[in-house]
């Protein structure tokens, strides 16, 4: 669990450069830097592809040598969206950083102000471009890619963040027996079952599954009950 009494904005400048890169973090700066470091190394080595999910816009700093972090500003808080926001408030994006995205703002924000922006025909290849991205079996893989939570659980890499925030992955943390049999009777429920349809379809079920339902819609269970009519 973090802690947010220990939050700090920092940047990350070159003397290369003439912008910074401004972030936030409760980790000591030389633990962030590091993280940073992996995510260009990792970039490199992915051909620089944005869709391999590890892309920083810290990026076009940290290609030099000289590339160096420094605290800006220490900044107690509870929570990390008072630290993500307070951070926006450093951030003038594409005047004073050389960040694409203002920290604490939220998506629909984001694309409301964006929206205003763009003619009706670059909003559209914008969507036709998101609707590609979102089909690149690259993307698919990294998003699908099985990810071990801090509770136990093996989470895809999509549901992780919103995992994070469940009542389930929360009770690990505040009653780890009570979590564990939580986790117990979950295991039991999705065991998979044998069920033979009067129909003459037999499919796997579990008692988590809407397979019956699924089942009940399909072509032959649909054409086997006229038939009884």
């Amino acid at each position: 669990m973090e802690d947010y009494s220990k939050g700090k904005i920092y940047k990350i400048i070159s003397d290369h450069c003439e912008l910074p890169y401004i972030g936030s973090t409760t980790n000591p700066l030389e633990i962030r830097f590091d993280e940073h470091q992996r995510w260009y190394k990792k970039w490199i080595n992915n051909g620089k592809k944005r869709t391999a999910g590890e892309y920083c816009s810290s990026a076009g700093i940290l290609q030099y040598d000289d590339a160096r972090i420094e605290l800006v500003k220490n900044y107690p808080c509870n929570s990390k969206k008072e630290l993500r926001e307070y951070e926006g408030t450093f951030q003038q994006i594409g005047v004073n950083c050389v960040n694409i995205k203002k920290a604490g703002r939220t998506r629909a924000e984001y694309h409301q102000q964006v929206t205003k922006k763009r003619s009706p025909e670059e909003l559209e290849r914008s969507k036709k471009r998101t609707t590609a991205y979102n089909k690149n079996p690259d993307v698919i893989a990294h998003r699908s890619e099985l990810m071990p939570c801090d509770c136990g659980a093996l989470i895809s890499r999509i549901k992780l963040k919103r995992h994070k925030e469940s009542a389930i992955h929360k009770l690990f943390f505040k009653d780890p027996k009570a979590h564990a049999i939580k986790m117990q009777e979950k295991e039991e429920r999705s065991k998979v079952k044998k069920w033979k349809c009067d129909c003459g379809s037999e499919i796997n079920i579990s008692q988590t599954s809407g397979a019956k339902n699924k089942h009940n819609n399909t072509p032959k269970h649909q054409n086997w009950l006229k038939i009884q009519q």
